[in-house]
């Protein structure tokens, strides 16, 4: 049991049974259906909603009991459309977050639309399992504003050690080299190759594809 929380297997089936509805359904279910579903009182299932969304990089509508993101996904429209095997429903939460997407759909392909904040190019992402399948254009970066691995000053792709990714969720966004640079337009601190990152945190490494359009994440 957590301190002062719900049991962890309880967490687990909750997670478990969020997770499964916003993967087939891109919606997250109210509390009363979580409730059903769990077996549980309804007054339970709403606490274990805001316990959930409090261990993980998610959130709550503001003043409600209602799933705003939980990610990968965001459960309100953001820029970052995704589509599966050509069906589309889905937001990601970020830039980051969006390459996490794939690992929720084994063997199908995952695609993400998302324009540039700065010129409004759309970016493109498609991503089969461990493999980027294709990006327009050719290269994208991603930026955040709090320092990731490094500063602005430092080279693109110089990520450090994963302790020193320290961006919280919903602040790194995709940009493109040849729009306006965001660092400047918006105070971004960091610099990152989203794409490389996204695939290292999986744990496979493959080579890198950098560019540079800004969306905010």
């Amino acid at each position: 049991m957590t301190d002062d929380g719900a049991p962890l297997q309880l967490l687990d089936r909750g997670y478990r049974a969020i997770m499964r509805q916003v993967v087939e359904t891109a919606t997250a279910p109210h509390f009363t259906a979580l409730a059903a579903e769990l077996a549980i009182p309804v007054e339970q299932a709403r606490q274990l909603s805001h316990e959930l969304v409090s261990i993980t990089p998610g959130w709550m509508a503001p003043e409600t009991d209602l799933f705003a993101s939980f990610p990968p996904f965001n459960l309100q429209p953001t820029q970052y459309r995704v589509s599966v095997d050509g069906v589309g429903g889905w937001y990601a939460q970020c830039g980051l977050e969006a390459t996490a997407v794939r690992w929720l759909f084994p063997g199908k392909t995952i695609r993400v639309e998302a324009p540039c904040l700065c010129c409004g190019e759309v970016m493109v992402v498609e991503m089969h399992d461990e493999e980027i399948v294709a990006t327009e254009p050719a290269e994208i970066v991603g930026y955040t504003s709090d320092v990731i691995g490094g500063s602005a000053e430092e080279p693109v792709g110089q990520l450090g050690p994963l302790g020193d990714r320290r961006a919280p969720p919903g602040q790194i966004f995709l940009g493109a080299r040849q729009s306006v640079n965001p660092i400047d337009r918006i105070g971004a601190e960091s610099r990152i190759d989203v794409l490389h990152l996204g695939i290292v945190v999986g744990g496979i490494e493959q080579p890198s594809r950098r560019s540079g359009h800004a969306s905010e994440g």
